[in-house]
């Protein structure tokens, strides 16, 4: 039997900090869009580098009904995170393979679709650290959800890109 010192030697990941090696991966339960998933970066700088980056570049948000490849590999693309472990930075090879962090995202956006989601209000893995190219959770947090009302039918979420991105519009004035 190993005594508590060398089981806590035993769990510890090595890692380095810092962006592009640390993020902050959520599910959160919202009225009006139902399950939402975040990536950004994580650690303790998460708070600092989610103001301080032009928006659009410090999270990166899914919705379960929207799970395609595509719109992942171009929101990782826009995330100033993802970018620094997925693409090559001053002749060094990426940290991390875009797979690993595709494939986090869509598994959680997995189990945003499953009738277990809906007992959480919340639930985030930060950080997620990249430990010899491959993504190690090393704290998370539940959080349950009370009792809530009966929640609105789906939205047709399918049909958002149509109501953000118009092929025509008209303008009218009486």
């Amino acid at each position: 039997r190993r005594s508590p010192q060398h089981r806590a030697q035993d769990a510890f990941v090595p890692h380095e900090s810092g962006p592009g090696r640390e993020f902050l991966l959520g599910l959160r339960q919202t009225r009006d869009f139902g399950p939402v998933v975040t990536l950004a970066a994580g650690g303790v700088h998460a708070e600092f580098l989610s103001r301080a980056l032009v928006p659009g570049q410090a999270t990166a948000i899914f919705c379960p009904e929207l799970d395609h490849e595509d719109v992942i590999d171009a929101a990782l693309d826009r995330l100033a995170a993802a970018r620094l472990a997925i693409e090559p930075q001053r002749g060094h090879r990426p940290i991390l393979y875009r797979s690993e962090l595709v494939g986090a995202v869509r598994r959680l956006l997995a189990f945003a679709r499953t009738p277990q989601a809906e007992a959480l209000s919340e639930f985030e893995v930060n950080p997620l650290v990249v430990s010899d190219g491959r993504l190690v959770a090393l704290d998370a947090l539940a959080k349950l959800a009370g009792w809530r009302e009966r929640l609105p039918a789906p939205r047709p979420i399918r049909r958002i890109a149509t109501l953000l991105e118009p092929r025509t519009i008209a303008v009218m004035g009486v």
